[in-house]
């Protein structure tokens, strides 16, 4: 098969596994309509105890950051101590992102995981809650008026519901200050003008910003939680002091892990802080805050699911409780309440629940002929609690409800999913075909590729094999690495032990550099990047090594070039990485609270400063990175002109494939920079080591598993947390989906983008009469379609066989959307695109 059809096919390929996932990750069905306040005898609705609403939401505001002897937020304690506020730490159900939480706090439902993919598209409608009952909407069914101030996801949510509104970005990470300003400045006009408001609500971005930036023990931490101390502080003493009426909520919607990010299941992300302030509370805790979190699993005071906020705020406020809610009433506010009104309360909680459940059972909850156990449990039990009209009878009902919803209220695309995945099979099937045509030799390593290929496959069937998939990838490329040292390598291969030994201590030094796993917490591990943070001279020192590499292949890579034109690309190439080094220098000592500098960098600094016109050095980073990515621009236009004009095709891939990788530099971490150079190193010794006789087929798949090695040895793991956002705003001054998308994938895959893009020169190295550079790289493209085929596949039957397995959600939802980067991404642009366009140019 040529190698454009093989293009067709894979992006139908493609087509197929995104029809899966189109069926895999349906919109969550909801019931329409808006609740209802239930009618039951004997028992009224009882009056709302609050008025109006503050509703302050902190964007990762983790319960430690609030409740632990590290926290900052000396005001909240003296409430919690003092009577005037209770406090939580709240589940915050994955997938632990913005949209999908704010969709759970508001309609009480558990969210679809699509949400946590729509979550970075902004201008995306599809998300609305306009058609789906909340505690917002019933707010404003009611009269009331809701201002909202902050994170415009909520603009999103809730299009035409705020009767004054000031959205901000939530993506624009690089900004700790100007996103809170923008939220604080309208503080004081609005609680002198208390009339104009029912409810108002206030979404803080930038602890959030700090921890992507900078993790949970930034130097910037402190300060901004004091900061949202003092707004607090603010609001109590100027209204909520002289109007007891008012009812203010401080929540965060998730946490964050220990590297900063948010995504996943882990205890740091799942576990946000809430804490319910008011003057009517009189509730004194015999547990005091501050308190120390002496087993890391952040749990203080007590545990509920945050969706339990979405009924409890509906009881006292007076308002019907949503429609799709599955969360339950907070036993504590009900002291609010007298006996009977408690009552009444709960029975408006029980008879929303059963509502659902009679719609997911398909049937009336009274009717007791059902073979379902479940369903004949939770029919006993509401029967009797309407019986016996006991607290403890309904709590129970009320308990066993929402734990049977949580576990199985889900919705699968049944006709969508067979057609996606039949599609992907066919399309597996024929490139299985054709690679059994191409590779008809069955020597011991064709056999060893065909044992790999099918042990990779294996573990997409285990929850613990794919959160550790790191491990599986280290030994097979050790295994590899040991079976072509002593059964492939010709004896006589000049210097074969010491490249060997080179190419194994690079590997060891790889897999030390990070840690990927997501079982453990990665900060009780000692890696080679948390020992090179420890000492700035040397981090600094690696970066620069790093820089000093990419150039000199710059160089080297314009040698057919005129000696004019190759200065010249190396001269302005050098200014292009003095840019992201200064701009990096600064991002990296503002972080650390501190920048030191000589005499030189502060005469630079000081003129760059001058010449953007800004008033501090830190505000040059963004300046910097866009006079950066200006300059990449401009040098391969001109690379790309010259090519044109002198009809040298020929040279033109290894030169643009140079400058690229400083691009990719410029967008990888400062602790992995020597990472990148590990990369190119190994290469080099591979293609040294292994000479031009050896097989593509070793080629190939040495390649393969150095991509998805390097990949892990990021520190990424299969889980979403693990998405770096520290360099997708690398130039941008304000959020923009697409270019943000762009280099939030390049920034999170550069290492496997240089491994696979220097695949190219092995695949020079090895080209012959006998196998010409159009055969290889149409082999390399088989040879990757047929392991992403027999592995999607098996990835594919696996999440459909444990559609309802506990795990499903945390751990095989977020790999199928990290292979769909790989398939769909990496390994379609970079190994396959770029390969084709090498045609014409090697």
């Amino acid at each position: 098969m040529k190698i454009y059809l093989l293009l067709v096919l894979y992006i139908v390929q493609c087509i197929g596994y995104i029809w899966f996932l189109k069926g895999f990750f349906p919109v969550k069905a909801v019931l329409q309509g808006e609740g209802d306040q239930h009618c039951i005898e004997n028992y009224q609705v009882p009056d709302p105890k609050f008025d109006k609403l503050i509703f302050m939401v902190v964007d990762a505001l983790r319960s430690d950051f609030v409740f632990s002897n590290h926290s900052s937020m000396e005001f909240v304690h003296s409430l919690l101590n003092g009577g005037k506020a209770l406090g939580y730490t709240a589940y915050s159900n994955p997938p632990t992102v913005t949209l999908p939480r704010l969709k759970a706090i508001t309609t009480g439902s558990t969210p679809s995981f699509l949400d946590a993919i729509l979550n970075i598209a902004e201008d995306d409608q599809s998300s609305s809650l306009s058609k789906q009952d909340s505690w917002v909407k019933q707010l404003w069914k009611s009269g009331a008026k809701v201002n909202m101030f902050g994170d415009d996801t909520w603009t999103k949510l809730f299009p035409e519901y705020f009767n004054k509104v000031d959205g901000t970005s939530s993506f624009y990470v690089a900004d700790f200050t100007e996103v809170d300003n923008n939220v604080t400045r309208h503080l004081n006009y609005e609680l002198q003008n208390a009339k104009d408001w029912d409810c108002m609500i206030l979404h803080y971005l930038g602890l959030d910003h700090i921890g992507h930036k900078g993790g949970p023990n930034s130097p910037n931490m402190p300060p901004k939680q004091k900061e949202m101390d003092e707004v607090v502080k603010t609001i109590y003493s100027k209204h909520l002091l002289n109007n007891p009426n008012t009812l203010m909520i401080l929540l965060g919607d998730h946490g964050m892990n220990d590297a900063g990010n948010h995504g996943g299941s882990s205890a740091g992300e799942t576990s946000a802080g809430l804490v319910f302030i008011s003057e009517q509370f009189s509730f004194h805790s015999n547990r005091t805050v501050p308190q120390e979190d002496i087993t890391n699993s952040y749990q203080f005071l007590d545990i509920i699911q945050q969706i339990d906020l979405v009924p409890t705020l509906s009881g006292l406020l007076g308002i019907p409780i949503p429609k799709n809610n599955i969360g339950k009433l907070i036993p504590e506010i009900l002291n609010l309440y007298c006996e009977h009104e408690r009552k009444s309360l709960l029975f408006q909680n029980a008879y929303q629940l059963k509502r659902i459940l009679e719609e997911a059972f398909g049937r009336e909850l009274n009717e007791t002929n059902d073979d379902n156990s479940d369903f004949h449990l939770l029919s006993s039990l509401f029967a009797h609690s309407v019986e016996v009209e006991e607290e403890a009878s309904i709590h129970a009902f009320i308990n066993t409800a929402q734990d049977f919803l949580m576990s199985s209220y889900s919705d699968y695309n049944y006709f969508d999913i067979y057609f996606g995945f039949i599609l992907f099979l066919l399309c597996s099937l024929v490139v299985l075909a054709d690679f059994s045509c191409n590779f008809q030799s069955k020597t011991n390593v064709d056999k060893l590729i065909q044992l790999f290929i099918f042990t990779y496959s294996v573990t997409m069937h285990g929850s613990s094999l794919v959160e550790e998939e790191h491990q599986t990838w280290w030994g097979l490329i050790v295994l590899f690495s040991l079976f072509s040292y002593f059964l492939l390598i010709d004896i006589k291969v000049q210097h074969k032990y010491w490249n060997f030994f080179a190419i194994m201590a690079f590997l060891r030094l790889m897999r030390a550099w990070n840690y990927s796993g997501q079982k453990f917490n990665i900060l009780s591990v000692v890696t080679t990047s948390s020992l090179l943070q420890g000492s700035s001279i040397s981090i600094w020192s690696i970066g620069i090594l790093a820089y000093c590499v990419v150039l000199n292949d710059i160089n080297r890579s314009f040698n057919k070039e005129s000696t004019g034109f190759r200065t010249f690309i190396t001269i302005v190439s050098c200014f292009e990485a003095l840019s992201s080094v200064l701009a990096k220098l600064i991002g990296f000592y503002s972080a650390a609270g501190q920048l030191k500098v000589t005499p030189l960098l502060r005469f630079i600094l000081n003129y760059v400063t001058a010449f953007y016109k800004l008033d501090e050095w830190k505000d040059c980073v963004t300046p910097l990175l866009q006079l950066s990515f200006e300059i990449y621009t401009v040098t391969t236009a001109l690379t790309l002109l010259r090519s044109v004009l002198d009809r040298k095709s020929s040279h033109i891939f290894p030169g643009l494939l140079s400058l690229f990788n400083l691009f990719l530099l410029n967008q990888t971490k400062l602790e992995n920079m020597g990472l990148l150079v590990c990369v190119i190193l190994v290469q080099k010794l591979v293609c040294r080591l292994l000479g031009p006789s050896a097989s593509p087929s070793y080629l190939f798949t040495y390649n393969l598993l150095l991509q998805n090695f390097s990949f892990f040895c990021m520190g990424n793991t299969n889980a979403l947390s693990s998405i770096d956002l520290s360099n997708s705003f690398n130039g941008l001054r304000s959020y923009d989906v697409i270019p943000v998308g762009i280099l939030t994938f390049i920034s999170n895959w550069s290492l496997p983008i240089v491994a696979s893009l220097g695949s190219l020169q092995l695949i020079k190295n090895s080209a012959s009469q006998n196998n010409p550079i159009e055969s290889l790289i149409r082999l390399k493209l088989l040879f990757n379609m047929l392991f992403y085929s027999v592995a999607g596949s098996s990835l594919l039957m696996s999440c459909f066989n444990l559609r309802f397995h506990l795990f499903i959600w945390t751990v095989f939802s977020p790999k199928l959307l990290f292979f769909l980067s790989w398939f769909g991404l990496h390994n379609l642009l970079f190994d396959s695109l770029f390969g084709v366009a090498a045609l014409l140019s090697i």
